[in-house]
């Protein structure tokens, strides 16, 4: 719309925003077929929140998600993991507070774009324990969690693209690739959403007090 009362009208763009959550979906021409035994999204809330139709005759159905309307189409670019502006330093610092690492990763004001199912596989790639303190890590550690973060995210969204399935290292796994007994435990905030999380305990050992060198950042 238009906001009158100067020399040149300002137009003012809106976007839409979607938050899917956990179980949210969109689909390209064609409606739900709901089902108990569908894993999709729409399963969970088959009646469509929204659906836009083009002028070419095709269309997008949306389930089971939040919608909010904004005046930009990022959250917060410097927080989004596949983002050019993405700060990784503000990130490093938020990794290094003496909280379980995996409950950083999932804080979507920092690591926008982490879902769980990545938490899991960049820690095992990274070689860390879901539960070790940020505080008790070293920098290079940290620094590698981070890039494996993008990284994989990336590998990710490049195979949905192209609609190929992506290996998995230690998700929903019985044993490591080395062989060894994967543990799996639902780990959260104390007062918060408690997440599954599977790891190996003996590739991905739990950091103690001493193995950090104190972080220096500006």
């Amino acid at each position: 719309h238009s906001t009158p009362g100067t020399s040149e009208e300002t137009v003012v763009h809106k976007w839409l925003r979607f938050h899917f959550g956990l179980y949210g979906s969109v689909r390209a021409n064609e409606l739900a077929r709901a089902k108990s035994g569908n894993k999709k999204g729409d399963w969970k809330d088959p009646t469509p929140r929204l659906i836009v139709h083009f002028d070419g005759g095709g269309f997008l159905v949306f389930y089971n998600c939040r919608m909010t309307w904004c005046s930009c189409p990022f959250v917060e670019p410097t927080c989004d993991i596949l983002c050019p502006e993405f700060d990784k330093e503000k990130a490093l610092r938020a990794l290094s507070q003496p909280r379980p690492v995996c409950i950083t990763l999932m804080d979507q004001s920092i690591f926008s774009g982490v879902g769980n199912i990545i938490k899991n596989e960049i820690l095992y790639l990274a070689r860390v324990h879901p539960l070790s303190l940020g505080s008790f890590l070293p920098v290079e550690t940290l620094v590698a969690l981070i890039d494996h973060a993008v990284t994989f995210t990336a590998d990710w969204l490049n195979n949905k693209m192209k609609r190929k399935a992506l290996h998995y290292h230690i998700y929903m796994k019985e044993q490591c690739e080395n062989g060894h007994q994967v543990v799996k435990e639902a780990i959260g905030p104390t007062f918060g959403l408690k997440r599954l999380t599977w790891y190996c305990p003996i590739c991905q050992k739990l950091a103690k007090s001493g193995d950090a060198v104190p972080l220096a950042l500006e």
